[in-house]
């Protein structure tokens, strides 16, 4: 999970706004938002999830930590898992009790979070 480019358009010819758009870190932290935005729109059409739930999930985002989340995808094999399961232990570190790491991906496909 380097930052590195994955060809040679990207190191040659991306301006520096460009880059940072399709760098590791903005694809995962934007992985976090529709995560986020799902358990929102869920709330909103009556699934069990608290506003307590959701702002924990808020407060666990921006952590995101790709050294654990490559530990995890070496167990796993799967990188939305891993994602999926770094973001539960991080908002499950907040409020254990509250269970908003439960509510992540919710009827969710992987496709949901790469495609979007």
């Amino acid at each position: 999970m380097s930052e590195r480019p994955d060809n040679a358009l990207h190191s040659r010819y991306a301006s520096r706004e460009m880059a940072a758009i399709f760098s590791s870190q903005h694809r995962y932290t934007t992985w976090r938002r529709l995560w986020i935005l799902l358990a929102e729109c869920q709330k909103e059409l009556g699934l069990p999830i608290t506003g307590r739930q959701l702002d924990v999930l808020a407060q666990a985002a921006p952590g995101l930590d790709l050294t654990r989340v490559a530990e995890i995808e070496a167990e796993t094999r799967h990188d939305v898992v891993a994602h999926l399961r770094h973001f539960k232990e991080q908002a499950d570190a907040i409020d254990d009790e509250c269970g908003a790491g439960g509510k992540l991906h919710l009827g969710a496909t992987s496709a949901f979070i790469t495609d979007n």
